[in-house]
């Protein structure tokens, strides 16, 4: 039964289901190149994901529509 219980617990997956997310990159600017991907999927209901920066008014606002089961990296 434990292992039963176990099986589904790490099936079940962790991620956010909320409407806001508040990433933060590492800072790789002294530690050689490296690319950061921001991957959003749409599970059931249809989203659009806007990615901006408000401290750099220069960074381009980048918005994207997915319809389940849609999945997008950035």
């Amino acid at each position: 039964m434990l292992l039963i219980l176990t099986l589904l617990y790490a099936y079940s997956g962790i991620a956010q289901t909320g409407i806001v997310l508040w990433f933060a990159p590492p800072d790789l600017a002294n530690h050689g190149e490296a690319s950061t991907r921001l991957v959003s999927h749409a599970y059931d209901q249809p989203a659009t994901i806007t990615v901006e920066q408000p401290a750099n008014p220069f960074f381009p606002t980048v918005s994207v529509m997915l319809h389940p089961p849609m999945i997008s990296t950035l």
